[in-house]
């Protein structure tokens, strides 16, 4: 299933941004264009990135 349909807020970016998914060791990983990660999927649920 796709879930990045919509732009969502990248607190490193300060705007909405397009995002995509790319897969990590442990799970899925949401990034934005800018490479900044956003969420991240433990297979249980998604887990918010703070900005660094």
């Amino acid at each position: 299933m796709k879930t990045c349909v919509k732009r969502v807020f990248c607190p490193a970016c300060g705007k909405l941004v397009r995002c995509h998914e790319e897969k990590a060791e442990h799970g899925k990983q949401i990034t934005c264009r800018s490479g900044h990660g956003l969420r991240i999927w433990n297979g249980v649920r998604w887990t918010l990135l703070t900005p660094e």
